[in-house]
């Protein structure tokens, strides 16, 4: 097995102030993602 890192893609969305912490799993509408950033 090998692991390595891709290039990957950034779609960014807007979520309620203080909801979001980095590194976190959520879903906005149909789109499932983690969190790249805190949201303030």
């Amino acid at each position: 097995m090998k692991n390595y890192h891709q290039n990957g893609h950034i779609v960014r969305v807007t979520t309620p102030a203080g909801v979001t912490a980095s590194g976190n799993a959520l879903i906005v509408g149909s789109i499932f993602g983690i969190a790249a950033y805190s949201s303030a």
